[in-house]
């Protein structure tokens, strides 16, 4: 159990009525290391991008884990399936397309040899739109599916030891992946976590390459998750409905660990209690847009828990969001400060440039591309409403989340003491990262060097509580 759950682990039994077995709260792991990982971006846009994940079971156990790829506009699975991990084993995947052609779905392709249902290894499973076919968004095309995140979820370790045998490598190919497709969920048990991973957006004709982690996130689940493929369960939703996190207090200074209650009575607010640790009020991060180095600055804004938070009608969202969803997305309102290198003389703008119709201002969409000065670096077709231009041609912007996007919890405690407040927590779960593509043409006559870099956003959070 993580330090931040033993720092509240008296008060949630005693406050909050919760059974021992189940004392357990969300937290974004400081370590890397979790029960899922959030991938904020992949991408195969501009017939120049393929994107690369891998995960990793860094424990002794063999682990059952859901692999989910949604697409960026409204989180809707385009393709999953279910990956057996044996202890410490390590898999890996290309998401791709066919080349020439930007119609084209995205699709995965993986020679990897670990134990998969359906089995692998995928010479190039097409992405697919039925989810989204219908949607509010009325895009059906399949060229929708080129760009969106990716999910990593632990339903939990194998406790069978026939099926443990099955997915563990002899010689370096698994015992028989096709008996481990009987997988079922008797043979899984609560998930333990220990999963790390990354993601790497290659483009090939300029020699680049983009690298991150994914965030990782911890304690969410207090029993087994298994499903078949084919099933979009285990979500966010299913998690459990407390979170906790560190806040600073505001009138002291002092650190609180915060543990919140999540929709009490209710079926499950899981999902809020995912939220709750992933908010921010703003995100902060640099821009490059130097011209003798033809420099380019994109940023990602992921919301992974956005779509969760519009139920079975996709219309009406639960706090913290608070857009009604339209053809032109869900827009959440921002404020944008840009500044430039020289000290803090900066420009605020309060807005996207060129400014937006009404109906489409701030960012609308699951998984979102900021561009600076319209350079548009991944080639996204997510920047026809969020391009920004900055003071300057280097320097940093914070963006302030600038609507009334909150949630409260009426169930929460303080380092574990016996007291019960009221915390509002402010902003969004956002997460994400900014990539700066470097051109220099004069290092060596006649020779093109190409540089670019990934920088995971800066956060602020606002937590009060009464």
């Amino acid at each position: 159990m993580n330090f931040k759950t033993k720092i509240a682990y008296t008060a949630v039994l005693a406050t909050l009525g919760m059974a021992a077995g189940s004392a357990q709260a969300a937290f974004l792991s400081e370590q890397g290391t979790g029960q899922a990982l959030i991938y904020p971006y992949y991408t195969v846009q501009g017939d120049k991008f393929d994107t690369y994940i891998t995960v990793v079971n860094t424990t002794s156990q063999a682990k059952a884990v859901k692999v989910r790829f949604l697409e960026a506009k409204n989180s809707y699975e385009v393709l999953d399936f279910n990956l057996y991990l044996s202890a410490q084993d390590w898999w890996g995947g290309a998401v791709t397309t066919l080349a020439g052609d930007v119609t084209k779905a995205a699709k995965l392709v993986s020679s990897d040899k670990s134990c998969t249902d359906p089995l692998g290894p995928f010479t190039g499973v097409e992405f697919r739109n039925y989810q989204y076919k219908t949607d509010i968004f009325a895009d059906p095309l399949l060229a929708r599916t080129r760009e969106g995140y990716v999910e990593i979820i632990e339903m939990g370790p194998i406790t069978d030891a026939a099926m443990v045998a099955n997915v563990t490598h002899i010689n370096g190919t698994p015992k028989d992946c096709k008996a481990a497709q009987k997988m079922n969920p008797t043979h899984i048990g609560t998930p333990t976590g220990g999963l790390i991973g990354t993601a790497t957006l290659i483009n090939g004709p300029q020699g680049t390459d983009y690298s991150y982690d994914p965030v990782a996130l911890d304690d969410l689940f207090g029993g087994p998750q298994y499903t078949p493929p084919g099933f979009t369960d285990p979500t966010f939703a299913k998690a459990l409905n407390v979170s906790t996190v560190i806040r600073r207090n505001a009138a002291t200074g002092a650190r609180e660990v915060l543990t919140s209650l999540w929709g009490a009575g209710e079926t499950s607010q899981g999902v809020e209690g995912v939220s709750a640790v992933l908010m921010h009020n703003s995100v902060m991060n640099e821009y490059v847009l130097e011209p003798t180095l033809k420099a380019a600055t994109d940023w990602v804004v992921t919301f992974p828990t956005k779509h969760l938070h519009y139920g079975d009608t996709g219309v009406k969202p639960t706090p913290p969001f608070t857009s009604t969803l339209t053809v032109n997305g869900a827009c959440e309102s921002v404020t944008l400060a840009s500044y430039d290198r020289e000290e803090g003389i900066g420009s605020p703008t309060s807005d996207f440039s060129p400014k937006p119709p009404a109906d489409q201002q701030g960012l609308c969409y699951e998984a979102n591309v900021i561009t600076f000065g319209g350079g548009n670096l991944l080639s996204s077709a997510l920047t026809k409403n969020t391009n920004i231009a900055p003071y300057g041609i280097n320097g940093w912007t914070n963006m302030t989340f600038s609507g009334n996007q909150q949630m409260t919890s009426g169930n929460t405690t303080i380092n574990g003491g016996t007291g019960v407040f009221s915390a509002t927590y402010y902003g969004l779960p956002a997460v994400g990262f900014a990539l700066i593509g470097l051109k220099n043409e004069a290092l060596t006559p006649g020779v093109l060097s190409v540089y670019g870099g990934s920088f995971i956003h800066k956060y602020t959070s606002n937590i009060t509580v009464k």
